[in-house]
Order: C-alpha cells, then sequence, then structure tokens
C-alpha cells in the first residue's frame, strides 16, 4: 500500500504555521486518545495541536501548538484540515493514513517516511508545474525532506520579520542558538550591506 495522505493538508500545515516533526504530523490523532501521540482540537481562533509527547519532551507532559488561520484561502491549513475531514468521512483516529494506489484508505497512521516522500512529491510536481524538466525536478525534490516543513517555517518567519523567541516558542527548541541558524538563513538579504553599496 502506498503511503499517500492528503498533500495540501501536510504540507500547509507544516509549512506554513504549525512547525510539526514529521513524527508528529504523522500521529495526530482527530481527538485526544490515550493511543494518540498527538491530536487537534478546533477553535474559533483556528487549531490547536496537542502533544503527549515528543523529542524535546520525554516527561510525556502535553504540548500546546496553535495553527491560525491562513490569509489566503488556498493554504489555509485550518480550512484545509477541515475539507480533508469531510472528503475522507474520518471521524475518529489517526488524521493522515496510507492510500493505496487504487484509492483505499487504511485503517493506521501513515509514518514519519511516509510524510517525507510527501514532500518530495509535492515539490517534483509544483517544480514540474512552473516548467522545469523532468529531471531536474526530480533532483530538487530529492533535496527535500520531512524536516523542510520544519526549515521552512523557521526561514519563512524570519524573511517575514518574525521575532526570533516567537520562532523558538514555535519550533519548541530548548536552546536559541538552534533558532538562531534558521534566522541566519532567512535573513541573508534583508538589511544587507550590499544592497546599500549598489544604490
Amino acid at each position: 500500500m502506498g503511503e499517500i495522505i492528503p498533500e495540501r493538508w501536510a504540507t500547509s500545515s507544516g509549512i506554513s504555521t504549525a512547525g510539526l516533526r514529521r513524527s508528529e504530523l504523522a500521529g495526530l490523532w482527530t481527538a485526544e486518545n490515550p493511543d494518540a501521540p498527538g491530536w487537534i482540537e478546533e477553535t474559533a481562533d483556528g487549531l490547536i495541536v496537542q502533544l503527549a509527547s515528543s523529542k524535546t519532551n520525554q516527561a510525556g507532559e502535553e504540548e500546546a501548538i496553535g495553527i491560525p488561520f491562513g490569509r489566503d484561502e488556498a493554504v489555509c491549513p485550518v480550512r484545509a484540515y477541515r475539507a480533508w475531514l469531510s472528503v475522507s468521512g474520518i471521524t475518529a483516529g489517526p488524521i493522515f493514513r496510507p492510500i493505496s494506489r487504487h484509492g483505499k484508505m487504511g485503517a493506521c497512521a501513515i509514518t514519519g517516511a511516509g510524510i517525507a516522500l510527501v514532500v518530495k512529491r509535492v515539490i517534483g510536481k509544483t517544480a514540474l508545474a512552473e516548467g522545469l524538466a523532468a529531471e531536474k525536478a526530480s533532483a530538487l525534490a530529492k533535496t527535500f525532506s520531512g524536516h523542510s516543513l520544519r526549515s521552512g517555517l523557521a526561514t519563512s518567519a524570519a524573511k517575514n520579520g518574525a521575532p526570533g523567541h516567537a520562532i523558538q516558542r514555535q519550533l519548541r527548541h530548548k536552546s536559541f542558538t538552534t533558532t538562531l541558524e534558521y534566522i541566519r538563513i532567512g535573513s541573508l538579504f534583508e538589511g544587507n550591506a550590499a544592497s546599500f553599496a549598489l544604490v
């Protein structure tokens, strides 16, 4: 059974707002359950991801991560999440599930490796749609991974002026030094001294 999940929600949620690790994204359930590594709660302001445990939280204390509505409806993670539940008919259990090439959805959760494959597939499809040759699109897709969801959030947020402490909080980095590297990459061209020399 091939691991295919609702690409729009997995990537829009991971890239634009949540900053989840691929295993955390794969383990999300529709509601709190003793067997659920994490689950989602709907509110008027957006979605709240509750993680029972994570890489930086081995004690099992719940962590809450907010996912707000997106300004662009086409990539809004809240609307995409609701649309996926409606189309899939999922009312309980894992949100992301493997779907066979024949369109049959499984009952178990997808794996973290499956999330990585989805990211690569989305990048490849997007590159092809933008006119890149198949060979180059494939090569580009191979440079991405499940971690690209977290790094994409951090660098995009930094580029758009998000405070460093806000990025650190969303990614749940224990050390700000880790966050700073993402901020450095995302801010390479912001206030760049070379731009003043080129006036």
